[in-house]
């Protein structure tokens, strides 16, 4: 009789906890949360069987990205196992807003934050670029 270890060694599978970013992992575990806007990227280019296959998983497209080979939209936390376990996934981020430095201009109100927190931050695996387009927020 062969061991669970032999058995799982010839299935191709990728950790859940190495394909998902950890801010998702966290917004998973909070109540309120019901949908979650997320980037997709892809190991091999996305054909339309794997997009119909997202689709029927309950994925809401919302963009197309092929310059980084992924997809952008919502997912219900309710499916995101059934999504999380397409093995053609590479990895799935937190599609958080982003805001210029410096910005004098206060859109959402503070009781509207986004819901994200910034947990596990260590740095490791980020990558940061600071680009000055030479432009000043004035009020």
């Amino acid at each position: 009789m062969k061991s669970i270890k032999e058995l799982f060694k010839g299935i191709p599978f990728s950790s859940y906890f190495k394909k998902v970013d950890p801010a998702i992992s966290s917004l998973i575990s909070m109540k309120k949360v019901k949908t979650i806007p997320v980037i997709i990227t892809f190991r091999t280019p996305l054909v339309p069987q794997i997009e119909s296959r997202l689709k029927r998983a309950g994925f809401k497209l919302k963009y197309h990205l092929p310059f980084i080979n992924a997809v952008t939209g919502k997912v219900r936390v309710s499916n995101f196992d059934s999504i999380s376990s397409i093995v053609e996934i590479a990895k799935i981020y937190f599609d958080d807003n982003a805001v210029l430095m410096g910005s004098t201009s206060e859109k959402e109100p503070a009781d509207k934050k986004s819901i994200s927190t910034p947990l596990h931050l260590s740095g490791k695996g980020i990558a940061a670029a600071f680009i000055d387009t030479g432009v000043y927020p004035h009020p």
